[in-house]
């Protein structure tokens, strides 16, 4: 059972268990697009924590 099931996931990671969509947007490119909006959230919230803090005087 644990061959069959090894078996499986090798066929799924190498997209061996249905058709391809040559329509699909390539792993890398997803990848990247979640960095990137990774990156821009993290830059809005620390503009907004900057915005937020008061100066001392």
């Amino acid at each position: 059972m644990k061959g069959a099931i090894m078996s499986t996931f090798n066929k799924a990671f190498k997209g061996e268990l249905v058709a391809q969509d040559a329509n699909d947007v390539p792993a890398e490119v997803l990848s990247e697009r979640v960095k990137k909006s990774r990156r821009d959230e993290t830059m809005l919230e620390k503009k907004s924590k900057a915005k937020l803090k008061t100066p001392k005087g």
